[in-house]
């Protein structure tokens, strides 16, 4: 069972490098069952052990060419696909962000989903992003894509005459619903002395 699982694997050919591991190998196709039978001409034969291995590293190199260029534009896509998603973050260095993990283990529903905040302090491209942790507590080695990260609103401490002016603006309230109200009851006393 084991066998033909891997050989599945190993016979399939990869969307990324468009070849199959063991044409990357063997440097042919693999033959299956149901493949045609080929006839084989001898004159295409070499006769000598050093030819057949000179051709088959001469293929090799071809096929091998091939998948590196096959996995680099590969890359580039899956690259540009993900970039496409991503949400527009206008960042400066000096900002403060939010980054988002993945809670694991028990009670994960209660974990936050963001760690933070960080400085950004360099952008490699425009979506990459490199972070310095104010505490010291961790260490940012890679840069960080910006679909991971979300910006932190800071508020300023509120000045202190803001309760003065509160308590001033519940008492116009009041004043001025005290004097709607009354202004309610004339109304309704007119109303009743026409009738």
């Amino acid at each position: 069972m084991g066998r033909n699982v891997s050989w599945n694997i190993n016979s399939c050919v990869n969307s990324g490098s468009k070849y199959s591991a063991f044409e990357i190998v063997y440097g042919k196709r693999p033959n299956f069952p149901l493949s045609p039978s080929y006839i084989v001409d001898f004159k295409d034969i070499p006769k000598d052990v050093k030819t057949y291995v000179e051709n088959l590293d001469a293929r090799l190199n071809i096929i091998r060419e091939h998948v590196k260029l096959n996995t680099l534009v590969a890359q580039w896509k899956m690259v540009e696909t993900e970039n496409k998603n991503a949400h527009e973050l206008d960042l400066t260095v000096g900002d403060n962000v939010y980054l988002s993990r993945e809670p694991v283990g028990q009670g994960r529903k209660f974990q936050h989903i963001y760690d933070g905040p960080f400085t950004v302090t360099f952008h490699p491209s425009a979506h990459l992003v490199l972070l310095r942790d104010p505490t010291g507590k961790r260490n940012f080695r890679r840069p960080v894509h910006i679909n991971r990260l979300k910006l932190v609103h800071i508020r300023a401490p509120l000045p202190a005459p803001y309760f003065n002016l509160q308590t001033d603006e519940s008492e116009n309230s009041s004043h001025n619903s005290g004097n709607s109200s009354s202004s309610v009851d004339r109304q309704l006393e007119e109303f009743e002395v026409c009738f």
